[in-house]
């Protein structure tokens, strides 16, 4: 399948101020996952946060969290999202079905809300440079990634979707992304 601006939706999970200081690679996933977020409101993508119980792991990590108006910014407090049925209203109200996702855990909560889409009918493509697991865990990362491509959904990086959405060199934001995947 093939990844467009017009198919596509992102997703990012819990990058949160104190489960990111606990992920491997941590630096460098924020920095993808903000890339992301910055092409997406080039492209007119749109876009949706989560965070997990904030009020205990902090928000989102700046400047990644100023990418996303209050409006595309949804708490909560089960693993699965998708077990909040206003984010589920959200996600369907995007009009996309192919819902790309990065975030934190890659085995807990990103797991369970890309199965849980899966579920109800959505393409699900994990962005795999832009998932991580605790420091010492990278098995359960490692295991993630392989769960969830077994069960159908499409393992892509970073670098690959920014070209993606870009899909030529004419494009008006050929340049902006080229400076982008610079600092990826």
């Amino acid at each position: 399948m093939r990844i467009t601006r017009e198919n596509s939706a992102l997703l990012v999970i819990d990058v949160q101020e104190r489960l990111a200081a606990a992920i491997a690679g941590n630096e460098s996933l924020i920095r993808r996952t903000d890339a992301l977020a910055q092409a997406a409101t080039w492209f007119g993508v749109p876009k949706l946060l989560t965070e997990h119980w904030p009020e205990r792991l902090g928000r989102t990590v700046e400047p990644l969290r100023s990418r996303f108006s209050n409006g595309e910014i949804f708490p909560k407090t089960a693993f699965a999202a998708t077990n909040h049925p206003t984010f589920l209203e959200r996600v369907h109200a995007l009009g996309r079905r192919l819902v790309l996702m990065a975030g934190m855990e890659a085995h807990v909560c990103v797991l369970q809300t890309a199965l849980a889409l899966r579920e109800v009918g959505f393409t699900v493509a994990v962005i795999a440079d832009c998932c991580g697991s605790r420091v010492g865990r990278q098995i359960d990362r490692e295991l993630a990634l392989a769960r969830l491509q077994q069960a159908g959904c499409i393992p892509v990086s970073a670098d690959a979707l920014l070209y993606e959405w870009t899909a030529t060199p004419e494009d008006a934001r050929f340049r902006d992304v080229l400076a982008l995947v610079k600092t990826l």
